[in-house]
């Protein structure tokens, strides 16, 4: 009696620590879904070692189905078994599978399944073909029904022995505790991010969904943002109630959902008001047809549960949510949009003149994308001395950064240029200002001005480092231009005393554009200044240009023009924002 005493307490405390060893893996902080993939994971590969099984997959309830974990090996595992990991799997429905419902979260004793029997899996045959004969299944069940399944590949039917039973029974004996509070937690996690009317994301869920760069756009790639708010709903509201008006919303989502694409992210900010964050529209074509996509799919009638029939109607705002911006600022462009929308007469898309360019009549295809509503061109013009043809562009880096893009751009400019001067261009000096440049643009800029090379068939170039603000992205691009290219600097908003004496000196600037609040208003201060800076343009033989005819009427002191500004160029700008702006909103009927 000692010694089998002896041996039962042996063998107790080898399936206690057997059992031990496993629970250790469940122990863990389970505070959602996600977690729990990882704690299962841990948990089966320490299963499949203690007793020297090849293999094991876990199945968790996703909506009404039930989705695969990945495969977890032991290193004893024949390496056909292995080969079961490259193999494509897929969900399967819980309808198809034995239902085993309980009031509370309860664990199925393990059962021994002979390959022939798993009709279940999906991969049942190819199973086979590896030469799997036996598996392991453990159930995890709730009021619900199944939750969660755990699959073991074994070598034989005997590794599965009483003992073995006895401690994986004991350490499963905590799995339904992990698997209540992974779904209490995720369904926490989805109240507090999701609409309880319509379940789409609520504001936080939409902010959520880019926490990991607190909701800045730093994927490197625009995005686009739709914002809809439905036309005339509080006439629902008042005439139909509450509770049919929260049917109209429920369709709307719906169809919204319906319209969007995979990728895409839709949420709910409140009322009747919606946005969509969609990506990889590259053109102002693919977002139009996705806008009127949206706009078709909503106006179709609703019938609500009373039998009342509500024609569905939306506002549309479309925006960019540009690279290396925050969410919150293209959500505010959409929702302006979006009034634009409804202000002329409701259920039609509004999108921000960002995207609309000056169109090239040679090329009538889609209108460039920039990021400003107008490009800005200014001539140039020698007052004394010989005459000498220049133009200054003004300009933001567009929306797509592929090398076409650039080569683009140049050809609008060189359009815009055609059409100031009426005329063909010959003698050319080219002052390109990029508007707040990054460092990320570098790349960007250096493909638009190899672009301009061509065109201007080698004329020169001038880049034009802006004093009024400069930053160290903006210098550093000039001296990157500087280095790597033939391209002379020019230095505008000269005067205003930002550290322009040591860029003059590093960069020996081919042109000197002078800072308008010279010529503001007269006082002492701005014409020891102009003396100052021009006395420095003289000695170093660099042209002046003055930004604008008129500015130079203003005279110090009631004198005439000073001779120091007698070589002066004056930039005269001959579009003007009006006339821009109107040429840009004719492209493609978006006025």
């Amino acid at each position: 009696m000692t010694k089998e005493s002896d041996a039962l307490q042996d063998e107790d405390a080898k399936i206690r620590l057997r059992s031990d060893r496993i629970s250790r893996t469940l122990v863990s902080s389970v505070l959602s879904i996600e977690n729990l993939y990882l704690v299962l994971g841990a948990f089966m590969q320490s299963a499949i070692n203690e007793f020297g099984w090849w293999a094991g997959q876990a199945w968790l309830k996703k909506g009404e189905s039930l989705t695969p974990t990945g495969w977890v090996f032991a290193t004893s595992a024949p390496t056909s078994i292995l080969g079961i990991s490259h193999l494509p799997s897929r969900d399967i429905t819980s309808i198809a599978m034995e239902s085993k419902e309980s009031n509370d979260h309860v664990t199925a004793p393990a059962v021994l399944v002979g390959i022939e029997d798993l009709t279940w899996h999906p991969l049942q045959k190819e199973l086979q073909s590896v030469g799997v004969r036996h598996t392991l299944v453990v159930d995890v069940s709730s009021s619900t029904g199944l939750g969660l399944r755990i699959l073991f590949v074994l070598p034989s039917a005997n590794s599965f022995s009483s003992t073995s039973q006895i401690s994986l029974d004991i350490a499963c004996a905590l799995l339904p505790e992990l698997y209540r509070r992974a779904i209490s937690s995720q369904a926490l996690l989805f109240q507090s991010t999701h609409d309880e009317l319509t379940h789409l994301r609520n504001r936080r869920g939409l902010e959520d969904a880019y926490v990991e760069t607190n909701n800045w756009n730093s994927a490197g790639v625009d995005r686009t943002v739709f914002y809809l708010d439905l036309d005339r709903f509080k006439d629902i509201n008042d005439a139909f109630g509450h509770t049919i008006g929260d049917e109209v919303l429920c369709e709307l989502a719906r169809r919204i959902t319906s319209a969007s694409r995979p990728v895409d992210i839709q949420a709910r900010l409140g009322g009747d008001e919606f946005v969509i964050i969609a990506e990889g529209l590259d053109d102002f074509a693919s977002i139009e047809r996705t806008a009127d996509r949206f706009l078709d799919a909503i106006q179709k009638d609703f019938t609500a549960s009373d039998g009342s029939i509500h024609p569905l109607r939306t506002s549309l705002g479309v925006s960019r949510w540009q690279a290396g911006t925050q969410l919150i600022e293209a959500i505010a462009r959409a929702d302006a949009q979006m009034y634009r929308a409804k202000a002329s007469g409701g259920h039609r898309a509004k999108i921000e003149e960002i995207y609309v360019g000056i169109s090239d009549d040679s090329d009538p295809g889609d209108p460039f994308l920039f990021n400003k509503s107008s490009l800005d061109i200014s001539r140039i013009r020698r007052i004394n001395g010989d005459a000498l043809e220049g133009f200054m562009a003004t300009f933001a880096l567009p929306n797509s950064y592929a090398p076409e893009m650039m080569q683009d751009l140049a050809r609008q400019i060189r359009v815009a240029i055609l059409d100031a001067v009426r005329g063909e261009i010959f003698e050319l000096d080219l002052l390109l200002k990029v508007l707040q440049p990054r460092r990320s643009d570098k790349t960007n800029i250096e493909l638009l001005l190899a672009s301009l090379s061509e065109t201007y068939h080698g004329q020169q170039l001038h880049y034009v480092l802006d004093l009024q603000g400069v930053t160290t992205d903006s210098a550093n691009i000039a001296r990157d231009l500087v280095a790597s290219r033939h391209v002379k600097i020019a230095l505008a908003n000269y005067g205003l005393g930002n550290g322009e004496i040591a860029f003059t000196k590093e960069f020996i600037p081919s042109y000197l554009i002078f800072n308008p609040e010279l010529f503001s208003r007269p006082s002492q201060s701005n014409e020891i200044a102009l003396e100052a800076v021009t006395a420095i343009a003289t000695a170093l033989k660099i042209p002046i240009i003055i930004p604008n005819r008129k500015l130079a009427e203003f005279v110090p002191n009631g004198h005439e023009l000073p001779d120091y500004l007698g070589q002066a160029m004056y930039a005269e700008e001959l579009l003007s924002q009006t006339s821009v702006n109107n040429e840009v909103t004719q492209v493609k009927g978006l006025s």
